[in-house]
């Protein structure tokens, strides 16, 4: 009996350990690498079952103004808060990870690009509305996201439609933050631009 104890506990040791090889100290999501092996896994399932997959891709804005305003202790919480409100906020199929600094992804699973849109600026609300600080010294956030989708291009691996997330969230940044944009290929965006005209 104390032998299988023992073994059991060691198990239990191990399985922390993998755990905690996945997971983001500071913010309790998962980390870039589980990230990316769920990401794999998600992108081949969407493409033998022909179903969505969408990606989401935020960024806090002018993180660094909170660091050097508040402090390093506020930035953390702002990291915090914005892991709770995504681990909240969504479904229990999608997948949040911190992607690296202030960056957050959140995979979407069986999700088009109109409904990905939707997730994000329920996320998007929720992050803005959120009070941070001091009664005294209250501040608030605001984020940019980029959004792609498997919905509106021909991907031949995950790391294309990643990219497609960032190229978006490049996009949200350079016209003025607190904002999403959606990745379209270049024939979609002419194409919508001409209808708008």
């Amino acid at each position: 009996l104390a032998r299988v104890r023992v073994g059991s506990r060691v198990v239990q040791y191990q399985q922390h350990l993998e755990h905690q090889a996945l997971v983001d100290s500071l913010t309790g999501l998962f980390n870039r690498g589980a990230f990316e092996r769920k990401m794999e896994e998600e992108f081949e399932r969407a493409q033998r079952n022909h179903h969505p997959l969408s990606v989401l891709l935020f960024d806090v804005d002018k993180f660094k103004m909170v660091d050097d305003t508040y402090g390093h202790h506020w930035g953390d919480e702002v990291l915090k808060k914005i892991a709770d409100l995504l681990k909240s906020k969504t479904r229990r199929s999608d997948y949040p990870a911190r992607f690296g600094g202030e960056e957050f992804v959140l995979i979407l699973p069986e999700t088009d690009l109109e409904n990905a849109l939707s997730v994000e600026a329920k996320v998007h609300a929720e992050i803005k509305a959120a009070t941070l600080g001091t009664k005294a010294r209250s501040f608030s956030i605001t984020v940019s996201a980029g959004v792609s989708s498997t919905c509106n291009k021909q991907y031949s691996n995950w790391q294309e439609l990643l990219e497609d997330a960032d190229q978006a969230l490049y996009l949200a940044k350079s016209r003025g933050k607190d904002r999403a944009e959606a990745f379209m290929p270049e024939e979609q965006r002419k194409a919508a631009s001409a209808n708008h005209s």
